[in-house]
């Protein structure tokens, strides 16, 4: 029995679906590129993905890739992108957050041609949660670019997303890499891609209260994507060195990685799924 309180209001009942391969995408920031490398491999090596399920940085990269289905159009995008195409400062609503999440939210639908979840090529669910009630709430319903932008929502960063009449912020908060949401769904096989957080809290000793505060939210966060990614069938975690959350200018070398990654876990991947 799941340890954790679920919404499933928005999204698929376990009945719709019966996926074979469901592959979970957990959040990361920029450091959540590596994403696009595990898909890339998984696609050139004609592993079959029946279901996605995002978080954060795993929502945006799963719904831009289950819209069209192009690591190419994916890969490229992403080495252009910068801060600016998901910051926008709101001086007028600053206290609750740095950005309301504008251009984030342009920015996924225009790639996805202001799609709905319906419009997808393959069924993705985009995992926020219910900053009210504390639920892990997928969302599968409706306009994707909102649900998407509710799951990106970074307490701090961006302000809380009202969507469906509730207010929303990322996953991160509950399940950074949420595979127990997936494991509802009842899937033969559930592959994690668990992005380890930015290391920065192991390079010098903070002599800062907010230094220390974000060490502390780090370390949080470290330990819930390892139990998070763990629960699944296999686990992919790319090595991604001391790449930040916002250094959108490597991500080359963050999608290699990714790669990477997958490649090392292919064969056990290939032989799970013939079983």
């Amino acid at each position: 029995m799941a340890q954790f309180t679920m919404d499933t209001s928005l999204s698929y009942s376990a009945s719709e679906l019966h996926p074979n391969v469901t592959l979970v995408l957990g959040g990361g920031g920029a450091r959540g590129f590596a994403h696009i490398g595990v898909l890339k491999v998984l696609q050139q090596e004609a592993i079959p993905i029946d279901f996605i399920v995002g978080a954060s940085v795993g929502s945006i990269v799963g719904a831009l890739y289950a819209f069209d289905l192009s690591i190419d159009h994916l890969e490229k995008t992403a080495k252009q992108l910068r801060r600016g195409n998901f910051l926008s400062f709101d001086p007028c609503r600053f206290w609750q957050g740095y950005s309301n999440g504008k251009h984030l939210e342009e920015f996924i639908a225009n790639y996805t041609d202001h799609a709905d979840f319906k419009d997808l090529k393959i069924p993705f669910a985009s995992v926020c949660v219910n900053l009210q009630t504390g639920e892990l709430t997928p969302i599968s319903q409706g306009a994707l670019a909102p649900a998407v932008h509710a799951s990106a929502a970074l307490p701090g960063l961006f302000q809380p997303v009202k969507l469906h009449d509730r207010y929303f912020i990322d996953s991160g908060a509950v399940s950074p890499c949420p595979v127990e949401v997936a494991k509802t769904y009842h899937s033969h096989l559930t592959i994690a891609v668990g992005i380890p957080p930015d290391p920065c809290y192991n390079r010098s000793l903070p002599h800062h209260v907010f230094k220390t505060c974000l060490h502390f939210e780090l370390l949080r966060e470290q330990r819930l994507t390892w139990l998070d990614a763990s629960m699944a069938d296999i686990t992919i975690v790319p090595d991604l060195q001391n790449h930040g959350i916002l250094d959108f200018k490597n991500s080359e070398f963050l999608i290699k990685a990714g790669e990477k990654a997958a490649l090392e876990k292919l064969s056990q991947l290939k032989n799970l799924i013939n079983v």
